[in-house]
């Protein structure tokens, strides 16, 4: 039976806080969709890492199964044993 996500919401850590306030315009430009011929430098991936690194193991996990392993909503919550609701709250 899938788990319930937590009601109480994981904060961010200290590090992805000083990292977004320090590059927040370039993390958000990066994120942002790119055109087809868009292509990071290291340095961009690199920023990318730290913000990923950054963010709380569960929203990690779910980010990382979707967008790298492209899982879909339902994979992600069979895989993690928890709810669908509990997958799109943490995306």
């Amino acid at each position: 039976m899938p788990r319930p996500a937590p009601d109480i919401p994981t904060p961010r850590t200290d590090s992805l806080d000083a990292l977004i306030d320090q590059q927040g315009e370039q993390i958000y430009a990066l994120l942002r969709e790119p055109d087809a011929e868009h292509v990071y430098t290291p340095e961009d991936l690199a920023l990318l890492g730290q913000v990923i690194n950054g963010l709380p193991e569960d929203e990690r996990e779910i980010l990382i199964l979707r967008e790298l392993e492209e899982l879909s909503y339902d994979q992600i919550a069979s895989k993690l044993q928890c709810t669908l609701d509990a997958v799109k709250g943490r995306l």
